[in-house]
């Protein structure tokens, strides 16, 4: 019984370090958030226009 338990703690401070690990991997890999790059925008712009029924239009940015 002493050993599941043992086993059981050492899972989940493994899964613990596993979660930390990706969550770092993740922030370091995307600076600027999810989806949050001027592309994505004008793709998400693109997209919302077609479901509007206004057909595609580009979106014009400010940014380079």
């Amino acid at each position: 019984m002493k050993n599941l338990l043992k086993s059981q703690f050492l899972f989940i401070i493994a899964l613990g370090l596993i979660a930390v690990g990706a969550m770092s991997v993740l922030l370091y890999s995307t600076p600027e958030g999810l989806g949050l790059s001027d592309d994505s925008i004008a793709y998400i712009a693109g997209a919302r226009s077609i479901l509007a029924g206004n057909g595609y239009c580009e979106a014009w940015l400010a940014s380079n």
